[in-house]
């Protein structure tokens, strides 16, 4: 029966299929496993992109499961803990029950600082540090009353090689033209923009990883909020970083006029084939809207990814594109690159500060794969948005 179950469960670990890794996905993972504190911008100059694009490519890497986590790696004896060892346990049973007890018990010794179920003569190999010997005689006991019946201890005497970076290599099904190549099929696919083009964001669009942000229908709060943002009738909408221009289209079919605004020649090229709504290359602290002209301003990937010192130009340039008593929809994701960014309300409600806030909610944002925790905000602009800004900032 041991046998069997062996077996079973080698099978279902090798038929775990890898991710497909392109050659900016190595740069990627090379550098943060040699110095896993390197920030955005040095990431950005290693893989070639923009640091948006960049920041994009490793939140998809966290999230395939790739990078497991980005984390400090201490020395041990520098710490406190000289005494450093590996113990293999065999259990007195093996049965269920018995083995998740043994763990349980691994799990709750922070001395434990990594264990791993085997195949062979022992059933786990467990690495521990200890100050001392009555801290391992603790350990030891603790395991042996969990079901341990053989627990061998060696002790580590030196280090002959630390942990390496992985071998990494371009996976064949991901194999292609080179990012720069890409780049300039982006650029021939769209029309040209009214602003500047960074090619480093039409990366996602590329490769596919704006999957994890994207919804290919109307979002849910869009259609909640309804009459709170329409006044009861169409009118001039631009949609803040759109994307494949979901919701500016969905607008477009009930009568609304207006534009998509995005960044990626890419995404507006496929935007342009999906939907009927017009589009824009352009910078969202720069648009190319006469002022007062719009009646509704929709966000729902933008605000978030905006630097702080880029907020307050975010904020008085939507006051100049809505008219007084105009609706911005906005939807603040509270993680990126899947760890909270340490956006919160008081985010919202200190860049817009001279704006009415008509709603403010916390919520998990839906995309076609997942859903992100966000808050959604209805923010109405004021008659003298733009002088109010001016004085708070």
């Amino acid at each position: 029966m041991q046998y069997w179950l062996t077996g079973i469960k080698n099978e279902i670990i090798f038929c775990n299929m890898a991710v497909e890794l392109d050659d900016i996905d190595i740069r990627l993972l090379t550098a943060l496993q040699a110095d896993a504190d390197r920030t955005n911008v040095e990431l950005a100059r290693i893989a070639g992109l923009s640091p948006a694009a960049t920041l994009h490519r490793v939140r998809w890497l966290k999230e395939s499961g790739v990078i497991r986590i980005i984390s400090a790696s201490l020395d041990p004896a520098a710490a406190g803990f000289p005494l450093q060892l590996y113990v293999a346990a065999t259990l007195a049973r093996q049965d269920p029950r018995s083995t998740r007890v043994f763990e349980e018990q691994v799990k709750a010794l922070p001395q434990i600082i990594a264990a791993d179920n085997v195949a062979g003569e022992m059933d786990y190999l467990l690495t521990v540090v200890a100050r001392d010997v009555t801290d391992l005689q603790e350990v030891l006991a603790k395991l042996a009353a969990r079901g341990g019946q053989r627990l061998v201890t060696h002790l580590k005497l030196a280090e002959v090689k630390p942990p390496s970076r992985l071998p990494l290599a371009v996976t064949s099904r991901a194999a292609g033209p080179p990012a720069r190549q890409r780049r300039r099929a982006a650029a021939r696919l769209g029309a040209p923009g009214v602003g500047r083009h960074d090619e480093g964001v039409d990366e996602p669009y590329l490769t596919g990883t704006h999957r994890w942000w994207h919804l290919s229908e109307p979002s849910p709060e869009l259609l909640a909020a309804g009459a709170a943002l329409t006044a009861g009738k169409p009118g001039v909408a631009v949609d803040l970083g759109c994307g494949l221009g979901t919701e500016i289209g969905y607008l477009a079919g009930r009568g609304w006029r207006g534009v998509g605004v995005d960044l990626s020649l890419a995404a507006l090229a496929r935007a342009r084939a999906l939907t009927g709504a017009a589009f824009a290359c352009a910078d969202v602290t720069s648009l190319p809207l006469r002022a007062g002209s719009a009646d509704l301003l929709l966000d729902r990937g933008c605000f978030h990814y905006l630097a702080p010192a880029e907020r307050p130009s975010y904020a008085r340039e939507a006051g100049r594109v809505l008219r007084p008593g105009g609706r911005l929809l906005l939807r603040m994701c509270l993680n990126s690159a899947g760890v909270p960014n340490g956006l919160d309300d008081e985010t919202i409600r200190v860049t817009f500060a001279a704006w009415h806030l008509a709603a403010l909610d916390r919520m998990d944002l839906v995309s076609d794969t997942r859903t992100m925790p966000a808050i959604t905000a209805i923010l109405v602009r004021p008659e003298s948005v733009i002088a109010a800004d001016s004085r708070s900032a």
